[in-house]
């Protein structure tokens, strides 16, 4: 009887112990709340503030660059990347100036997935683009909810005197607005046009 009660007592024991703590983002998911992100996860980096993430990947985002405090974190796609990003419920706002919340690097070809029921929102810092699209292929599908933000830079496209590029929106509800010059979609103030194709959405 006694050599039972002790082994339940060490079964016991185990199943009350703490689980170690996981970082928020890992694997294929990013988290712009985690205060104290790993170096790397599966196909993304992350060094000085930024997620760069690499090719051939599909990557979900989740979560606010402002919380549990305010910081710099924010998304980059590598040069002549093939990428899919997966927004749910993502908030990247409040940057620094010349600060993008999502920059694609020249040539790279990215779609964006807007999960049904969300809002992903992208404010820039002073003379940016809310999403940086210059030299770059973009195609936005999904349902949800897209907000993107420039000042100086388009909302969606360049950054201030950088042309937008390639966008394709096929669905979801996208609002996207420029300021100080700069086009809602297009190029940034004093930049030109890029070449834009909607098929859907509103």
């Amino acid at each position: 009887m006694r050599k039972e009660m002790t082994l339940l007592l060490a079964v016991l024991s185990l199943c009350l112990a703490p689980f170690p703590a996981q970082a928020a983002s890992s694997g294929l998911i990013i988290d712009m709340s985690d205060a104290a992100p790993p170096p790397s996860g599966a196909g993304w980096t992350y060094a000085a503030g930024v997620y760069t993430i690499s090719n051939g990947v599909n990557v979900t985002v989740r979560g606010d660059n402002q919380s549990p405090a305010p910081s710099q974190r924010r998304l980059a796609v590598a040069g002549s990347a093939t990428v899919t990003l997966t927004l749910d419920n993502v908030s990247i706002t409040d940057l620094g100036s010349g600060q993008t919340p999502l920059l694609l690097g020249i040539g790279a070809n990215v779609t964006l997935i807007l999960v049904e029921g969300t809002t992903n929102t992208f404010t820039s810092g002073f003379n940016a683009a809310g999403i940086r699209t210059t030299g770059t292929t973009l195609t936005i599908n999904g349902t949800g909810s897209l907000q993107a933000a420039g000042t100086g830079g388009a909302g969606i496209g360049g950054s201030r005197g950088e042309a937008g590029g390639t966008l394709t929106i096929n669905s979801g509800t996208i609002k996207a607005n420029g300021g100080a010059g700069g086009a809602g979609i297009g190029g940034g103030f004093f930049g030109a046009g890029g070449a834009v194709t909607i098929s859907g959405g509103t």
